[in-house]
């Protein structure tokens, strides 16, 4: 499940939901639904006896996929964000055959916890700009507060990401 959420954090922190929305529309309007690869595999997991693993081996399958364009879409290739909010997009609906929903509550559930969104970003504002001026002990000291609260901060070549431990 580790890797279901990393692969939910690390997602939603290039797309938006109206990007997500308009790229499952399109896939749709390209391939059908039922006509999509994704679809296809999982479908025929689930109508071989609710073949559960073989449903989440898809999913398994569909993140390792869209894992290299988080990167690419992180460097701003736009046929990346593309690809990744339509995979995400099928990813979202076939998970919700099983219960699984990593996009509820979006966008609160984008950094881990809606409320602290602000707070958190604020902080990690003035973390950056303590080390752009090279100040790194008030970075560290940021930092460390901020894990010591439980937020987990991972700094990414697009500017750091965070969420709850």
């Amino acid at each position: 499940w580790d890797r279901i959420a990393t692969f939910g954090r690390n997602a939603r922190a290039v797309l938006d939901r109206e990007t997500v929305d308009e790229a499952y529309l399109e896939r749709v309007a390209l391939h059908g639904a039922s006509a999509d690869p994704w679809v296809a595999k999982f479908t025929a997991g689930i109508e071989d006896d609710f073949n559960t693993p073989e449903a989440l081996a898809t999913l398994f399958d569909l993140i390792s996929t869209a894992n290299p364009l988080i990167e690419r879409a992180e460097r701003g290739e736009t046929a990346a964000s593309d690809e990744l909010a339509s995979l995400w997009a099928f990813f979202d609906t076939l998970a919700g055959v099983l219960g699984i929903s990593p996009i509820q509550d979006w966008p609160a559930a984008a950094s881990g916890a809606g409320s602290l969104a602000p707070l958190v970003g604020y902080l990690l504002e003035l973390r950056e700009e303590a080390r752009r001026s090279k100040d790194f002990a008030r970075a560290d000291a940021i930092r460390d507060r901020l894990a010591a609260a439980g937020v987990v901060i991972e700094d990414r070549p697009g500017g750091p990401r965070w969420h709850l431990a």
